[in-house]
């Protein structure tokens, strides 16, 4: 009988591998010099999957959830087609607390977009960027904005066309609100807090009313200690109603609701909070 077998020839088989080896050992020399943080303005850069080297000056390492950079000089850069977020450093003292800017050099799109995921208001936009706090800074980077110093953000801001020059933007004039309402009153509170705050400054609606009427029952269900925060605010022609939740389940339940013509509803939150705000006729730019 004769039987068919594949002779293995064992010395090749150990001489490929020998030199696949040291193919290996050989790689890391030509690579090496590649792989080390370079001074700033210096080539080639570290690169990096959303991750920030420690280096003088910089930020701490933090792990990006967003897109792919590369980094040297102890700062990150976005590669060509991902999020384009920015924050300087926080040195602006007001209500006993440091304040930073976050902007977008891409889009305003992106940036209420980017925003929205840390939770704030879109009330609190200020025609070319958010401030923040230190703490939600921290948030930001950890989420995947670039610390850059504030130079930079600017000279970047006015590439990209976005930089608003107007220094004197009027803020948001409080009409009314609740600082403690419990969740069961807000489908009743809600369009009745419309109605005397809005009315007399002709911004009440019977949509902006319904509108709130839907929110109010949306945010109904959900653990009775835990209170709504609502204020109703007006900057010129433009009225919002915000409504704040320590309760952060049921974000997507509420981006779901349709506010009906002439209301933008905005849906923001992060996992301590969610916020609602409906705008009539929409956010001003």
């Amino acid at each position: 009988m004769v039987t068919s077998k594949r002779l293995v020839d064992w010395s090749r088989v150990v001489g490929l591998v020998s030199g696949s080896m040291m193919a290996m050992t050989r790689m890391p020399s030509r690579l090496i010099s590649k792989a080390q943080p370079s001074p700033v303005g210096s080539w080639p850069p570290v690169a990096s999957m959303g991750v920030t080297p420690r280096g003088r000056g910089s930020e701490p390492a933090t792990r990006s959830t967003v897109g792919v950079a590369v980094a040297w000089g102890g700062e990150r850069h976005p590669l060509p087609g991902r999020v384009t977020v920015l924050v300087d450093a926080p040195i602006w003292p007001w209500r006993g607390e440091r304040w930073a800017h976050l902007v977008s050099d891409r889009s305003l799109d992106e940036l209420h977009r980017f925003a929205n995921g840390l939770g704030l208001r879109r009330v609190g936009f200020q025609g070319d960027h958010y401030d923040i706090d230190a703490a939600t800074r921290l948030r930001a980077i950890d989420q995947g904005a670039l610390a850059v110093d504030g130079r930079e953000l600017v000279a970047r801001l006015r590439r990209a066309g976005l930089r608003d020059r107007s220094r004197h933007r009027r803020g948001w004039d409080r009409l009314g609100g609740h600082d403690e309402l419990p969740r069961r009153e807000a489908p009743h509170q809600l369009p009745l807090l419309i109605e005397t705050a809005f009315d007399p400054a002709g911004l009440a609606s019977t949509t902006l009313i319904g509108a709130a009427e839907l929110v109010g029952a949306a945010l109904v269900d959900g653990p009775i200690y835990a209170h709504l925060r609502v204020v109703a605010l007006a900057r010129g022609p433009v009225g919002v109603l915000v409504v704040d939740d320590s309760h952060p389940a049921g974000l997507e339940d509420l981006r779901t609701l349709d506010p009906g013509p002439g209301v933008t509803m905005v849906v923001g939150g992060n996992a301590h909070r969610r916020t609602v705000e409906l705008f009539l006729p929409a956010p001003p730019p």
